[in-house]
């Protein structure tokens, strides 16, 4: 281990690597919603309306969600946003993990309609 790695965060993963949200949506029977974007969340930014579905956005929108939402911001996203998003993520390792974990339980995994094979 490098004298600065962190052995609780993984590294991120290349694209290469990771399923791109709507491949993932579309292995689970769904399209790419849109997304409803709580002003709350991004008061600190001057957002136009136009560039709140580019996928860098929706990225960031999940990300913000997962680390300040509110449990009504997780219900308007939806669980298959957070499961197609959560691979590209640059979360806490703690809401990461919590995530990942929460995708390998059966009873998630057959209510989402999500493969047998591990979340991330």
């Amino acid at each position: 281990m490098k004298q600065n790695e962190n052995p609780l965060i993984k590294p991120q993963k290349t694209d290469a690597t990771v399923a791109e949200p709507r491949a993932r949506f579309q292995a689970v029977g769904f399209r790419l919603p849109r997304l409803p974007v709580n002003p709350d969340l991004v008061w600190d930014y001057d957002l136009p309306v136009e560039g709140q579905q580019s996928e860098a956005f929706r990225r960031w929108y999940v990300a913000r969600v997962l680390t300040r939402g509110r449990a009504e911001d997780i219900r308007a996203i939806g669980l298959h946003t957070i499961y197609a998003y959560l691979p590209q993520l640059t979360l806490p390792a703690r809401i990461h993990r919590f995530w990942e974990w929460y995708f390998s339980l059966p009873d998630v995994r057959r209510r989402c309609g999500i493969a047998d094979s591990p979340a991330t």
